[in-house]
Order: structure tokens, then C-alpha cells, then sequence
């Protein structure tokens, strides 16, 4: 749902996702990128390396199986075109490269010389459920 809105909303031209080992949910949302989404996507997943059956931190974050492991995260994820980050710190420069190849990010530096000076920040984060996040930043 929240991967549809930011697909349907004009102001959002980008989208930053962040997952982490358990569950299915980003394999979930690389099926709807792959399918619905034109916008650029950039992801990381947090706990690579964790050990198969462990416990980490919460009881969502538990590899079962072959599914929910960060390595079958990141290749559904790849294959649906989303640009993955190494780690959290690299989310920014992934972006912003993504965005050049996609030639958003000339059109935000016109935007910028019109006088529009407001960046639309907008996280998605999978963990117990969904939530996103949104806040405009001054340049």
C-alpha cells in the first residue's frame, strides 16, 4: 500500500527502502516494484550477517528456511531493478547516483535555481509491519 502511494504521488520521484532479515515483505515489495513502480528505488538490508536460525534483536528478525535471508532479499530486489546500498551510510550517494542515471537529478537542480529549495524525504521501513516516514527538509 504504501509502495502504490508513493508510485501515485507526483511530488515523490524517488523512494529509499529499508528492510532487514525475516519475514517476506521485501520480497513482497520487489514484486510490486518489478510490476507497478517507475520511479527510482534504492534499498539496503540490514543483517547480512546474521547466522541462519539465530534470534536478532526481535522475534521478526529470524531467518527461517530460505526465504527471509538478506541474500534472497537483495537478488528479489535486484531483479525488480532496485539499486542496492552496501550499508546504511552509502543509501545517500546510491541515491543520488540512481537519480543522475535516471535524469532526476538535473531536473532537481533546476528546481533548485527556480527557487525551489524543499527536498521530499520519504522512508520506507519493513519491520513488523509497515510504516513510512515523511519529512520535507530545507536546502
Amino acid at each position: 500500500d504504501v509502495l502504490r502511494a508513493f508510485q501515485e504521488d507526483p511530488e515523490t520521484d524517488s523512494v529509499v527502502l529499508i528492510g532487514e532479515i525475516g519475514g517476506t515483505a521485501e520480497e513482497e515489495a520487489a514484486r510490486f516494484i518489478q510490476e507497478s513502480v517507475d520511479k527510482p528505488v534504492v534499498a539496503f538490508i540490514a543483517g547480512k550477517t546474521a547466522p541462519p536460525g539465530k534470534r536478532m534483536g526481535h522475534a521478526g528478525a529470524i531467518i527461517s528456511g530460505s526465504g527471509g535471508t538478506a541474500e534472497s532479499k537483495i537478488s528479489a530486489l535486484e531483479s525488480a531493478g532496485v539499486r542496492m546500498a552496501s550499508g546504511p551510510s552509502k543509501l545517500g550517494s546510491t541515491l543520488a547516483a540512481f537519480r543522475e542515471e535516471s535524469g532526476l537529478a538535473t531536473q532537481q537542480r533546476s528546481l533548485r535555481r527556480a527557487g525551489c529549495g524543499y527536498t521530499l524525504v520519504r522512508l520506507v521501513w519493513f519491520q513488523r509491519g509497515l510504516s513510512t516516514c515523511s519529512k520535507r527538509q530545507r536546502r
